[in-house]
């Protein structure tokens, strides 16, 4: 943790310097290589050490983790865009379809990353898992 400040303060350098060097920004180049140094290294540093420390989850474990939500986020994002482009209608049921559709895809979003980042940590959460809470 007591390098990352030096990680992001050297990203941060030189990000804004090849956007002032390349780019016509002026003063935004700064507050751009800023922007994009926070994302780089923030985005995934300060969760791994909370990952690391507090949940006690190996950087393999981590990396996996990050990924499928990066991917499964990303395809949530295009799902709820190509859901609103569709839904044209009303403003109630456009409302109603994309509150649905949303909430299924959130849903969706959280098993998919929690069943393939953590397979064996949250086998209580498989589909027969639960059917068979159902069952008793």
């Amino acid at each position: 943790m007591r390098y990352k400040s030096l990680v992001e303060a050297g990203t941060n350098f030189i990000i804004s310097l090849f956007l002032i060097k390349y780019t016509n920004l002026g003063i935004a180049a700064v507050v751009l290589g800023t922007l994009l140094s926070n994302l780089l290294v923030n985005s995934w540093w300060e969760p791994l050490i909370v990952f690391r420390v507090a949940i006690g989850i190996t950087f393999r474990k981590y990396i996996k983790f990050y990924l499928v939500s990066l991917i499964s986020g990303g395809g949530l994002i295009a799902l709820l865009q190509f859901n609103l482009d569709l839904t044209r209608i009303n403003i109630v049921e456009s409302g109603l379809v994309s509150i649905t559709v949303g909430l299924i895809a959130l849903l969706f979003f959280h098993y998919i990353t929690v069943l393939i980042a953590f397979p064996k940590d949250y086998n209580s959460l498989r589909i027969s898992s639960i059917v068979h809470l159902f069952k008793r």
